[in-house]
């Protein structure tokens, strides 16, 4: 602990916000970064947090905009962001969520875990599926960790006056092998976005980058930080872990894996063995 730093103490359990360096049983971090853990929280609890439930609660709240009697569509929704996503915007009066997954047995956890509309992405229409349950209207608001083209689909199915949270750009890497081309596929619509189809539509495209908005509003971020841990406290949010891997490189390196292979529902962590 710093000199400066007055609201930590060596020996407290903390979570944090590293940006990058986290893979590693000792890291140093901004202080500002930094909140103690409540008693009720276990370490592998707190784990399950950052980023994830920063992310999604930006993305529902302070970019989406979202409240009681709001729709949303939670594309991923079994994964990390995704099922805090869910737990967040379940506790809502009258909102309708949908959330995409690519498996039936994903479907039916999303199904039990609040969704109204669970939506498998390898055999339905999502565009025609979910303007058909809305009456043609569409949703206030679409949360998506795709990007590219994955972002041109969900201005299709937005409701007037609603608007596209994009945090992320995981279309443009869907193997284990970086190849350029679907970088190229999925990063240049993007890049070439155009803005008039939007005016026409009265929606809006809102990006969100948690690793360098940590950076820009610290006091921000940190206000969500502790309100989202007071939650988990109180059993409120509780952080989906649905796997754990050793803290060494063949651990990493497995996790990773399991990611890609998209078997996860919720977070998987890397636990430093004993």
């Amino acid at each position: 602990v710093g000199a400066e730093v007055e609201h930590l103490r060596e020996g407290d359990a903390v979570c944090a916000l590293t940006r990058f360096g986290g893979y590693a049983t000792a890291v140093t971090t901004a202080a500002e970064q930094v909140l103690r853990l409540p008693p009720e929280v276990e370490l592998e609890t707190a784990a399950a947090v950052p980023v994830t439930h920063l992310t999604a609660h930006c993305c529902l709240y302070d970019a989406g905009g979202f409240g009681d009697g709001k729709s949303v569509l939670i594309l991923g929704g079994a994964g990390g962001v995704g099922s805090a996503a869910l737990q967040m915007a379940r506790r809502h009066s009258g909102a309708t969520l949908f959330a995409t997954a690519g498996s039936e047995g994903k479907c039916e956890w999303l199904r039990a875990n609040g969704a109204d509309h669970a939506l498998n992405y390898h055999n339905t229409d999502l565009v025609a599926t979910v303007r058909a349950a809305t009456g043609g209207r569409g949703v206030d608001l679409v949360l998506d960790p795709g990007g590219g083209s994955s972002l041109l689909r969900s201005l299709r199915v937005t409701a007037p006056l609603g608007r596209v949270v994009f945090f992320g750009v995981r279309d443009a890497s869907p193997g284990k092998q970086r190849r350029i081309w679907p970088i190229v596929r999925e990063v240049l619509p993007l890049r070439f976005f155009n803005l008039i189809p939007l005016l026409q539509r009265n929606v809006g495209v809102h990006g969100v980058n948690m690793l360098t908005l940590a950076a820009a509003a610290p006091d921000r971020t940190r206000g969500w930080f502790e309100e989202i841990l007071r939650a988990v406290a109180a059993r409120e949010l509780e952080p989906v872990i649905d796997q754990r891997f050793p803290l060494s490189a063949a651990g990493a390196a497995a996790a990773h894996h399991y990611i890609q292979d998209r078997k996860n529902i919720g977070k998987v962590l890397l636990v430093r063995e004993e």
